[in-house]
């Protein structure tokens, strides 16, 4: 991911994603709880400083770009159609729509099964 800011790639994220960071901080934070023997956070709230940072590094920064569908209907059934065609699981589905909603050609995913979607090409991180 910093390789593609420092080259100053202009990123496009839904709110599927940024919910999806929430709570990846949420879970490296309880998991370092965990390890040093500290209480721990039981729901969002509990890292909600670290939360509301990340998302304002998101909204600041101009290589990033949060967006919607274009047509909120045709959105949600092109991820019903990804479902179908490609077996992906709902959220993966609507991550796909959103990148052939906005002509995007790449992901930035851990995951491989984009990577096997001929209109999609993925970038491991």
């Amino acid at each position: 991911m910093a390789r593609l800011l420092i080259g100053s790639n202009r990123l496009v994220l839904s709110a599927l994603v940024l919910d999806e960071t929430m709570n990846v901080i949420k879970e490296v934070l309880q998991s370092q709880e965990d390890a040093t023997n500290l209480k721990k956070g039981k729901n969002h709230k509990d890292y909600i400083s670290d939360i509301r940072k990340a998302v304002d590094i998101v909204i600041q920064n101009s290589n990033f770009r949060i967006t919607q569908f274009n047509n909120e209907i045709d959105g949600c059934r092109k991820a019903v159609d990804n479902i179908d065609n490609f077996t992906l699981r709902p959220r993966d589905a609507f991550h796909l729509s959103y990148m052939q909603d906005q002509s995007i050609d790449y992901i930035v995913a851990g995951d491989k099964k984009f990577g096997k979607i001929s209109a999609c090409k993925n970038i491991d991180f």
